[in-house]
């Protein structure tokens, strides 16, 4: 998504507001491990001759127009066109909004999550409106606006937002996976060993004999970002015994 001219949302955008927005629902289908292992103002100087009425409202006439949908726009054009329908309401709400159009300008600007953070402490009036929005585009959108940068074992509820391209339980809610044959294919990204929750990711062979990556737990509530799923004891292909979030 772009907001005002042509400046890009930075992937923390997403990850810090959106994320916990994301509505997880529906049947759980998902792999089962196996347990068996500022503007310029111009005036006129130098003149003795007051403007006259008419020309004042000309002026006004031809003053730009406030941006449309808050400025927000997406060089997709899927995602412009709901952006531009189903969400510009809430893109204007928060154009109008002074704390929202600068949050969202500070994200933009930003390449790490602690970045963003400070930019919500900086503009905490804008976090509800910003928010809004992106729920409109995340929930609304069918994943014409989704930004495909969720690693491993990130939460997920639809495929298109995942570095690779797969979420489990069917895009339903769920985690970002791959198939895998060792620990270290599971790396959440090139930059991050740990998923977002800080939790390493397993490689567990899976009841249809296949091998897939499994974030890790130690206990049910760390698996309450994945709604429906309860932490198991599994056996991973190396033979260590962990816990793993599970349908």
């Amino acid at each position: 998504m772009q907001k005002r001219s042509s400046i890009t949302c930075a992937a923390t955008l997403i990850a810090v507001l959106a994320y916990p927005l994301a509505a997880c629902s529906g049947a759980h289908g998902g792999p089962s491990p196996d347990t068996d292992d500022a503007g310029t103002q111009t005036s006129d100087s130098g003149t003795s001759e007051p403007q006259d009425a008419g020309h004042d409202a000309a002026q006004a006439d031809t003053a730009p127009p406030a941006a449309a949908c808050g400025g927000f726009s997406s060089s997709t054009s899927t995602c412009d066109s709901c952006i531009k329908g189903t969400c510009c309401a809430a893109g204007s709400t928060c154009g109008a909004n002074a704390q929202c159009s600068a949050l969202a300008t500070c994200i933009e600007s930003c390449s790490t999550s602690s970045c963003a953070t400070a930019c919500q402490s900086k503009y905490p009036g804008g976090i509800s409106d910003l928010s809004a929005f992106l729920s409109c585009t995340t929930q609304r959108c069918n994943g014409a606006c989704d930004s495909a940068t969720r690693g491993i074992g990130d939460a997920c509820s639809r495929p298109t937002q995942c570095a690779s391209g797969e979420c489990t339980n069917g895009g339903n809610g769920g985690w970002c996976t791959t198939s895998c044959t060792q620990n270290t294919d599971c790396a959440s990204s090139s930059s991050s060993v740990t998923n977002q929750y800080g939790k390493l990711d397993w490689c567990v062979p899976t009841r249809s004999g296949a091998h897939s990556c499994f974030p890790g737990c130690s206990s049910n509530s760390d698996c309450s970002h994945y709604p429906g799923t309860h932490c198991l004891s599994v056996t991973a292909v190396n033979g260590a015994t962990t816990g793993v979030c599970s349908f």
